[in-house]
């Protein structure tokens, strides 16, 4: 895989935990306007905020076999800019009781950007839901007080809570990095591939949207066994 460009003044953030016993991750891209002074101080601070918005936002969603382990930022201004792995004393568990879903049965939570382009979009697979949230073997509960009516409200309030983050003094926002462009379609067969950008471009998240289907990431089943 090619080495990613860097990108001025932008955290990666990303969330690790357990889910029966098996690891999922989530991450996501946080920008600050100007130079953030970046420590292993303040990236601890942050680290912490970021555990405090899952806990309160995204943990009610999960089951109690779900939950939240370690934080990492990385800034990614130059190669040798602060990194910081917190490791959470007390991991934060879910709180939805009932019988856990697969571990590939993801909700995912897409962030809204007013920008058009090509590519993949900034979303997380997060390991919420019980059995009794999905209905039609396919979609999540989509009665009045349903699953899917909270886990919008929730996604909602962790996007806005992650826009309320600071470094130090330095207010963060939360952004979806492209790091290439894809190229227009025509009659070539097959399309040229994406092309990376000498930096990546940071598309500013304007909301959280939670889609009607129950989604899947294979892979966090793991390598078969036999």
């Amino acid at each position: 895989m090619a080495i990613l460009p860097d990108a001025a003044n932008a955290l990666q953030i990303t969330l690790k935990g357990l889910n029966q016993g098996n690891v999922w991750q989530n991450r996501f891209h946080l920008q600050a306007a100007g130079s953030m002074g970046a420590t292993s101080a303040n990236l601890d601070t942050l680290c912490t905020a970021v555990a405090t918005a899952w806990t309160t936002n995204i943990a009610p969603l999960c089951n109690p076999l779900v939950s939240l382990t370690e934080v990492d930022a990385i800034e990614l201004t130059t190669r040798s800019s602060p990194a910081f792995y917190s490791t959470l004393v007390t991991p934060s568990a879910g709180t939805r009781t009932g019988t856990p879903l697969p571990l590939s049965a993801a909700c995912v939570i897409s962030w809204t950007v007013p920008n058009r382009y090509r590519g993949g979009h900034g979303r997380i697979y997060v390991p919420a839901g019980n059995v009794a949230d999905v209905i039609t073997g396919k979609q999540w509960n989509t009665a009045g007080g349903g699953f899917l009516a909270t886990a919008r409200t929730a996604a909602t309030a962790f996007h806005n809570a992650l826009q309320g983050l600071t470094i130090g003094a330095v207010g963060l926002d939360l952004v979806v990095m492209s790091y290439f462009f894809g190229s227009h379609k025509t009659d070539a067969i097959p399309h040229p591939p994406p092309v990376m950008r000498p930096s990546p471009i940071p598309y500013a998240v304007t909301g959280a949207r939670v889609r009607t289907r129950l989604d899947t990431q294979r892979r966090r089943l793991g390598k078969e066994l036999a």
